[in-house]
């Protein structure tokens, strides 16, 4: 078990200290409700680990003996396209798990996953799995209406990282990583942890392009730049103009 109070930063941006594994297993919507014994089954069998920026925790193809959830940063999971290019098919952050659903199934990993900024996870062997839902037998079915939302997500990014514009790349990953960012108490939004940098990497975009574009969303109060990161101040909106911009285009 890591423990400290170090500070870390990527691009300029902050991170806090090293999270506790309790909060990072109450991020995880999966793990809302579930018995006490069995949350503290998870943390004892858990282990809390730290990788650096463009770190790889698994490749594609390689067995699957273990899931992650996200306590803090971000986590790009891409995949070889036919042409052998890497392409993006999804950014996780704090509470999203990874990997589970191959766990279950005993299946190889179908994606690479490489974290984009300093970041903290907590990684648990597939077999706590299956202890814990023989306790909690609704956990199956709760993963896999997680699984059915997790493809749609998938789906969406990638018409919109294939077909979309610069405008809808860059839209798409900020407002997929924005939603995994709760609110805080007070009802301010969160900001995420990114850099313009890594934003650009993420959508495949020129970082004079990403600039250019998330400087206009904040123009036009959609967004605030910030040393800490990105906050989407208006995600509906936002949504709204990416896909106004795309129509407008295909006609």
């Amino acid at each position: 078990m890591i423990h400290g109070s170090l500070t870390f930063s990527e691009f300029g941006l902050p991170f806090q200290a090293c999270p506790e594994p309790q909060a990072i297993l109450k991020l995880c919507p999966l793990f809302h409700s579930i018995k006490q014994s069995c949350l503290e089954h998870l943390m004892s069998e858990s282990h809390l680990a730290y990788a650096d920026r463009n770190e790889v925790l698994w490749t594609e193809g390689s067995p699957s003996r273990f899931f992650i959830v996200v306590g803090q940063g971000i986590l790009k999971v891409t995949q070889l396209a036919i042409n052998h290019q890497e392409v993006t098919i999804d950014a996780l952050g704090p509470g999203s798990f990874g990997g589970l659903h191959l766990s279950v199934t005993g299946a190889h990993f179908t994606s690479t996953a490489t974290s984009i900024s300093n970041f903290w996870y907590l990684k648990i062997p597939d077999q706590v799995w299956h202890q814990v839902a023989e306790q909690e037998p609704c956990l199956n079915e709760r993963l896999w209406n997680e699984v059915v939302n997790k493809m749609q997500h998938r789906i969406d990014l990638l018409s919109g990282l294939f077909l979309g514009g610069d405008h809808q790349r860059i839209g798409l990953i900020v407002l997929r990583i924005a939603e995994q960012f709760p609110e805080r108490p007070s009802g301010k939004k969160a900001t995420i942890p990114l850099s313009l940098q890594a934003l650009a990497e993420l959508s495949s975009t020129s970082l004079e392009s990403t600039t250019s574009m998330v400087k206009s969303w904040q123009r036009e109060g959609f967004v605030r730049i910030g040393a800490q990161g990105i906050r989407v101040l208006q995600p509906q909106e936002l949504s709204i103009r990416i896909h106004q911009n795309s129509a407008a285009i295909s006609l």
